[in-house]
């Protein structure tokens, strides 16, 4: 269901289901002070709860 500042692309064939819509975005560009997330290292622990030990690769 689109929200109130998108837009229906695709119909299904009864023309009644929106299928796919384009969504309107902010293109203002952030201010050269704005504080970015902070980084997270990441360890091989940190990551095992993460993992899918029932997957072939591992994730």
């Amino acid at each position: 269901m689109p929200g109130p500042n998108d837009y229906p692309l695709y119909y299904d064939s009864s023309n009644s289901k929106v299928l796919s819509a384009v969504a309107t975005i902010d293109t203002t560009p952030l201010p050269l002070n704005h504080v970015g997330p902070q980084q997270v290292p990441l360890t091989p622990q940190s990551l095992a709860p993460l993992l899918n030990p029932h997957s072939s690769t591992g994730y």
